[in-house]
């Protein structure tokens, strides 16, 4: 809605120049960085890379090009067509397309199995990846890599025998290329939902975290959420993520490892889920 529909002229000049001048000034990373209760550190969250690319030639053409439309810009209000295509799941619950599963082993603990539920029409290209990376057992072998306590535990670096989560590989492909994901519409309301992590170029492979608690707003227009544990995370991922971890990269102390993975029909009871 528009708050009026003129300016004085003698006022663009003013503001154009507030515009430049504050899009020039360096912009802080918005939840890029969280402090990692329970463990004292500093970390970084999702993201490979923190650098701002942003340089100050690339900030004035910005401001110059925001110049000419900074009436519309301030006169206008948010785009509520853009917040119209978000999607809470906690109120509206995603239809599950497809059933994968881990059996992941803690240290030398006794192997335990958590079943997920995809979001196949809502996110069917990323969907789509993880059944196939699933289906081939491709993810036995890999790691939870980083655990933040309070926020997330992250594996699936499949490719990357650092430990660290560097980079992972994706089911498209000989070569296992990055994607983009479908979209960024479902929002990070409620504990257990599944996202991709994203690479220095902000596409994906094969790399995934689960979420902890229920409101991650953080990770909301940055990290595509495609499924959602539906067994074993109070029993299994809670357990990854009160482990010991080593400062700086939160990496486990005692190996957290997926020593299986496949798929479960989609008409199963949750009995059955644990049985296949």
């Amino acid at each position: 809605m528009k708050i009026v529909s003129w300016i004085p002229v003698f006022m663009i000049p003013l503001l154009c120049n507030h515009v430049v001048n504050a899009l020039q000034q360096p912009q802080p990373h918005r939840n890029h960085h969280c402090h990692n209760a329970g463990r004292g550190t500093t970390s970084t969250i999702l993201r490979a890379s923190e650098n701002d690319n942003t340089t100050p030639s690339r900030r004035s053409f910005l401001g110059t090009a925001s110049a000419g439309v900074a009436a519309a810009t301030f006169l206008s209000s948010p785009n509520e067509a853009a917040w119209a295509s978000y999607i809470d799941p906690a109120q509206t619950p995603q239809e599950i397309t497809n059933r994968v599963y881990f059996d992941i082993q803690i240290g030398d603990k006794p192997v335990e199995r958590i079943t997920m539920g995809l979001f196949g029409k809502a996110m069917p290209k990323t969907v789509q990846n993880f059944v196939s990376l699933c289906e081939s057992n491709a993810y036995a072998g890999t790691t939870f890599y980083r655990v933040l306590s309070g926020m997330t535990v992250q594996g699936g670096a499949i490719g990357d025998s650092s430990g660290l989560g560097k980079f992972g590989t994706s089911s498209f492909g000989s070569e296992g290329k990055t994607f983009e994901p479908d979209n960024f519409n479902l929002q990070h309301t409620q504990k257990g939902l599944v996202s991709m992590v994203r690479g220095l170029s902000g596409s994906v492979d094969s790399r995934f975290f689960i979420q902890i608690q229920d409101d991650s707003g953080w990770a909301d227009d940055r990290y595509a959420v495609f499924g959602i544990v539906e067994n074993g995370f109070d029993k299994t991922v809670l357990k990854i993520e009160k482990v010991d971890v080593k400062p700086p990269s939160n990496r486990p102390k005692v190996n957290v490892a997926i020593v299986q993975c496949g798929i479960i029909p989609i008409a199963t009871t949750p009995n059955e889920q644990q049985q296949q």
